[in-house]
């Protein structure tokens, strides 16, 4: 056999085959529902995953911002010279900045308390500053 003769052999094997499986549409029909099944589990998987990525973007987002306010009320404190060395710690959680910590008087917490509550994105100050004379 020369290899014309191989290449019509192998195309007409090809054929014989594929008439072969003609004969069995319930087969590709099948074969086109359990891809259509599997096509449908992965977008549920990507619609998950991305809801998760979403949720923990968000965290993350929210996370900053917080440690941002944090970090610009601090510099508004160490910007004071009254507040400059004082002994107070700055938290913040959901927007919401807690100051604790002891100051030698009302004026001072009162200050620190307006500097916070006066920080861009601030929703609340909880002043836990304990005034010591």
């Amino acid at each position: 056999m020369n290899s014309h003769e191989i290449k019509l052999l192998s195309l007409a094997m090809i054929l014989a085959f594929g008439v072969s499986a003609c004969d069995k549409p319930v087969s590709a029909e099948k074969t086109g529902a359990e891809v259509g099944q599997e096509v449908d589990k992965a977008s549920d998987k990507i619609d998950a995953a991305s809801e998760k990525l979403n949720i923990e973007t968000t965290k993350t987002r929210l996370a900053l911002e917080d440690s941002t306010m944090t970090a610009m009320i601090e510099t508004k404190f160490s910007d004071e010279p009254d507040l400059k060395s004082s002994d107070i710690s700055v938290n913040t959680f959901d927007s919401v900045v807690t100051l604790t910590g002891t100051l030698s008087s009302q004026d001072l917490s009162d200050e620190a308390q307006g500097i916070a509550k006066n920080t861009r994105a601030v929703k609340n100050v909880n002043n836990k500053i304990v005034v010591s004379n």
